[in-house]
């Protein structure tokens, strides 16, 4: 059983907008600056993909769901899993808390952008710390040996590439390598 405990960020993949980047940059501020080694991160196109690696650690662990706009599709993958994050939050929800600071870029936030991802990470520090907490008495009150997920499927761990956005590594299945393109192709 693994004791560390987790807390999954899942951010929005809004290409293209600036609240899917400050749900990234905000999840990317928690996981490194605000709790490190407790909140971690995964991307949306590994569980597009069904890897089982990212699969395993979104639904053995509390979800945190960051998402860019309305369709909220962090959220309805997490729930596509079935599994309910814990805590879902819509980026916007940060702006209108701090509308001097209005987030604007795209690849990369201004700096009025990044200095709301970071104040947005620092109020969901203990929401991070709650959930922690609530994962740490519930891996204790698990009988020895019981398995962390009930999921068929979950947590085959052939791996062999890492994903440059989370960190995480990407199975070695055939079904992911094939909804991948080719390197060269990118």
């Amino acid at each position: 059983m693994d004791k560390a405990k987790k807390v999954v960020v899942l951010p929005c993949s809004g290409i293209g907008k600036a609240y899917g980047a400050l749900a990234r940059e905000t999840a990317y501020e928690l996981a490194e600056r605000v709790r490190p080694g407790v909140a971690t991160l995964t991307c949306l196109p590994l569980l597009v993909i069904n890897d089982p690696a990212a699969r395993k650690l979104v639904t053995d662990h509390p979800v945190i769901a960051i998402d860019g706009c309305p369709k909220e599709c962090a959220r309805k993958s997490v729930e596509a899993l079935g599994k309910k994050p814990a805590v879902s939050y819509q980026a916007i929800r940060f702006y209108t808390a701090h509308k001097d600071l209005k987030p604007e870029g795209v690849a990369q936030l201004n700096e009025a952008g990044q200095k709301l991802a970071r104040i947005a990470a620092d109020e969901l520090a203990a929401t991070v710390d709650r959930l922690a907490a609530e994962e740490a008495v519930a891996q204790v009150s698990k009988p020895a040996g019981s398995p962390t997920s009930s999921r068929p499927g979950v947590g085959a761990t052939s791996t062999s590439e890492v994903c440059g956005d989370c960190g995480l590594e990407i199975s070695d299945t055939a079904d992911s390598k094939s909804a991948l393109p080719a390197k060269e192709e990118l």
